[in-house]
């Protein structure tokens, strides 16, 4: 294995055609003066001789100076003396009068008007990564308003050709994108995760959400998928390990329930954490399976794990509780303006998915019939129509 050592800040990746394994591993330490050492080391397995050759050379001679540059680089935007170059995205005359005639429609649709036009602005301004998958409830958050207003700005704006919305189904463990539709009508009751090697029932109340993109009529998109921890916050930590190996891991963690999983191994050992838990733990992961009884531990504690398994293991432990920041289809479905502005979206029929808990309100309008009389059917019926708004 040919490595690479470097002390500072992030890394720029390696373009080698010629390795078979590349892996790397940032070690941070925090300093006596406040600051933070990081090393970040790189290793590549070549494919060939010439593969070792290529790599030496690129490790030695460019990809050294390439990463010292860089963590000089992201060291001085930590201290906010350098900005991050924004890319500027140019629409012409007609494009531009199309964004204002849309932003006028809404508004004058009842749209918040600073909503309208913070959305209409992010559209123009903002990445392709964050416009591949846009949620309004994280938007909301983010400009400090009503998330209610920003999904229903979200939502009028697919019918003025604004955005075009989406509907992608979650791995329940990765929680990953596993498949993304355009119409209700198109999503399957059962979905496989390639990633976590299991298929899973589809839920409305979790694992389907509602996300948005421009339109590709004013603004082309194109989405690319990272590896990126910003997918995946439930995942707390991950550790590598060797067959027949052990090692122990000190986390702090807040109170609340996890999961602790083998990738290539199925189930996990449940865990609970709360103030009094236990201070130390033990976890054996074997190939027959993973202890049934649920794990106890404090916030600050050290789990001493050991992969009894032949095979290398990675393993995961992962926050249970879901993102409030999800639109999920359960509860945009069952919003008013949804059915009156996507009545035609429901499920392909026979196609069954669990729905979770739903609440109905059922009112009843008490001496209707007598209403009608006295008033004329006029009147009566728009007073009923009323109520049912």
């Amino acid at each position: 294995m040919a490595c690479a050592t470097v002390v500072g800040s992030l890394a720029m990746p390696l373009s080698v055609p010629e390795m078979a394994e590349l892996r790397a591993l940032a070690d941070l330490k925090v300093r006596d003066d406040g600051g933070t050492d990081l090393t970040y080391s790189v290793s590549i397995k070549p494919r060939s001789a010439l593969g070792a050759l290529i790599v030496w050379l690129q490790i030695n001679f460019v990809s050294k100076q390439r990463f010292a540059r860089a963590f000089r680089n992201y060291d001085e935007l930590a201290h906010g003396k350098i900005e991050l170059p924004v890319r500027e995205v140019e629409f012409d005359a007609p494009a531009l009068n199309r964004f204002q005639a849309i932003a006028s429609r809404l508004v004058a649709d009842g749209c918040d008007e600073e909503v309208v036009r913070r959305l209409v602005l992010f559209i123009q301004t903002a990445d392709d990564f964050s416009l591949a998958r846009i949620r309004p409830y994280e938007l909301a958050d983010e400009w400090k308003v009503s998330r209610r207003t920003v999904l229903e700005t979200c939502l009028r704006s697919t019918r003025e050709g604004l955005l075009d919305l989406q509907w992608e189904v979650m791995c329940p463990l990765c929680r990953g994108a596993k498949e993304t539709d355009r119409s209700l009508r198109d999503l399957s009751s059962r979905v496989h995760c390639e990633t976590c090697k299991i298929d899973f029932d589809v839920n409305f109340d979790r694992f389907v959400e509602l996300t948005f993109r421009p339109n590709a009529l004013l603004r082309q998109v194109t989405a690319h998928d990272f590896c990126n921890p910003q997918w995946t916050p439930h995942i707390v930590a991950q550790q590598l390990m060797p067959a027949h190996s052990d090692r122990q891991l000190t986390l702090p963690l807040e109170p609340g329930r996890y999961r602790l999983r083998a990738l290539e191994l199925p189930g996990g050992q449940d865990v609970v954490v709360k103030n009094d838990g236990q201070r130390t733990a033990d976890v054996s992961v074997a190939d027959a399976g993973w202890p049934t009884e649920e794990l106890d531990l404090a916030t600050d504690s050290t789990i001493h794990l050991e992969n009894s398994t032949p095979a290398e293991q990675l393993l995961i432990l992962e926050r249970l509780a879901w993102s409030d920041q999800s639109a999920t289809a359960a509860e945009v479905t069952a919003l008013q303006i949804f059915r009156d502005l996507f009545s035609m979206e429901a499920l392909r029929r026979g196609e069954q998915i669990s729905v979770g808990t739903l609440t109905i309100l059922f009112t009843d309008l008490r001496y209707s019939t007598q209403l009608y009389r006295e008033i004329g059917d006029a009147t009566a019926f728009g007073r009923v129509m009323s109520h049912f708004d």
